[in-house]
């Protein structure tokens, strides 16, 4: 082919058009674009870096061990990440990589929908993966510090690896102004617990409780209760419960509340019931390592209500939910990051009252119950003991169980006597009411027993108050 000569004025022209196309690229660098037929779009890179150095273990107790070193959680090869890209691209949340692990190297072409959670602060990515044999257990963009989790875990050993890749601001900003999904519910939880999205999950055993309180009083007497002095309250809970479900961080060093509930896996309670507690209440935490430094913590707490009559010839017990949070615990930093609205389930709620000393016994007994189903009727029990016998262990002795309509009530005979000689020297010194299957899991749920006493020739009365419950968390 013969080229055509330029004039020297052409040449110029075309020297100058080159300066400048020189120059333009220099100072506005071309962006990257993936041809996709006539339709292309750009793809902004916004990480890339050449090597990042993970940690692995075969638990996530020790994976997530800040004490722990490779070669103490018996792994011994170190995996990393090389060559990483993250970008966004029609929505989707892009993430490339070359993981090389025990000296194999395995392309990552992962991608997946980013999630905001109910009540904001931390993304959640749901990645599919392309590379075969690695399983993403988790991706995870954290705001407090910005930083991106990456969790994954080998299919042919179930051997964890975990990655922290630290980002600037406006990564995370980008990221997040890109979210359209809000995610709650078992599928935020699936994504959010790194326990539930293991090749083979976690089976957690469901918390249960129980307590007893007792007291005695003179029944010539007037006044209910002793001066009262306040232990631990209940205001501390409530008011870190109300922070964070308004979608508030919350410092737990400025609440008087046990940190060890929240540094230490497994269940933990908080019950305080008794005369000098102004307001009793039951505080349940479910705590599980959940990334290095980190918690998942699930928090929920019932009130407990004991009214006496001036005379005692009136008394009732209630059960109810108050309210619950799913949290972040960030044990390097001490801040409480809320994720969702929500508490455990509670089943089998069962509360019982008993009567003892001398002549006092049960004529009736009334019941009451809000749940997550419309129940119609309530579980409920008598406790029939040996007239001699005073303090029992309630829930072994219940009798009589059977189903009692909300809102009815049950007449008993009317006094001692006539009670022991009907029920062959046994009389009804208690009364029950269980939740059974029904859940009490969100603010105002109740149940409630209450029940009227004759004294007889009784001095003295003793009240022996018993709750018991099955707990279920989510994680």
């Amino acid at each position: 082919m013969k080229f055509t000569n330029c004039t020297s004025k052409t040449k110029k022209y075309i020297s100058f058009l080159l300066v400048v196309a020189i120059v333009l690229g220099v100072f506005f660098p071309i962006p990257l674009v993936e041809a996709q037929g006539d339709d292309i779009k750009p793809s902004p890179i916004f990480f890339e870096v050449e090597e990042i150095t993970g940690t692995s273990a075969f638990s996530v107790s020790d994976l997530f061990n800040d004490e722990s070193t490779t070669h103490e959680r018996s792994v011994k090869s170190i995996p990393t990440l090389t060559d990483v890209e993250i970008y966004l691209e029609d929505g989707y949340l892009i993430f490339n990589s070359i993981l090389t692990d025990e000296n194999e190297a395995v392309d990552m072409n992962a991608y997946g929908t980013v999630y905001e959670m109910n009540l904001g602060g931390d993304l959640l990515a749901d990645m599919t993966n392309h590379a075969e044999g690695i399983h993403i257990v988790q991706f995870r963009i954290n705001e407090n510090p910005t930083s991106i989790l990456v969790v994954l875990q080998r299919e042919d050993t179930e051997k964890l690896m975990q990655f922290n890749i630290y980002i600037e601001d406006y990564i995370y900003e980008e990221i997040s102004n890109h979210v359209r999904n809000s995610l709650e519910g078992q599928e935020l939880l699936d994504l959010l617990s790194i326990r539930n999205n293991l090749i083979t999950p976690l089976q957690d055993v469901d918390g249960t409780f129980e307590f007893t309180f007792d007291m005695e009083f003179d029944i010539n007497e007037t006044e209910q209760f002793g001066p009262i002095q306040p232990r631990r309250t209940h205001s501390a809970w409530r008011t870190l419960l109300d922070r964070l479900n308004s979608g508030k961080t919350a410092k737990l060093s400025d609440y008087d509340i046990d940190a060890s509930f929240f540094k230490t896996e497994g269940w933990h309670y908080d019950v305080q019931f008794g005369t000098d507690i102004p307001i009793p209440y039951a505080t349940v935490i479910r705590t599980i390592k959940n990334g290095t430094g980190e918690f998942l913590i699930q928090i929920s707490m019932l009130y407990y209500i004991f009214n006496i009559s001036d005379c005692y010839t009136e008394v009732a017990l209630q059960s109810e939910y108050h309210g619950g949070v799913i949290v972040k615990f960030d044990a390097r930093t001490g801040i409480l990051t809320p994720h969702w609205q929500w508490g455990h389930n509670y089943t089998d709620v069962e509360i019982a009252i008993q009567v003892w000393g001398e002549e006092n016994v049960f004529v009736n007994r009334s019941v009451n119950m809000e749940a997550n189903a419309k129940a119609k009727v309530v579980r409920a029990a008598l406790v029939l003991v040996p007239y001699a016998n005073d303090i029992v262990d309630i829930f072994n002795y219940l009798s009589n169980s059977g189903n009692q309509t909300i809102g009815n009530t049950v007449m008993f005979d009317e006094n001692f006597h006539i009670q022991s000689e009907k029920h062959n020297g046994k009389v009804i010194r208690g009364i029950h009411a269980t939740t059974g299957n029904n859940r009490l899991n969100k603010a105002g749920h109740f149940i409630n027993v209450m029940g009227n006493i004759n004294h007889g020739n009784s001095r003295r009365i003793g009240f022996s108050i018993s709750a018991s419950m099955d707990i279920r968390a989510d994680f």
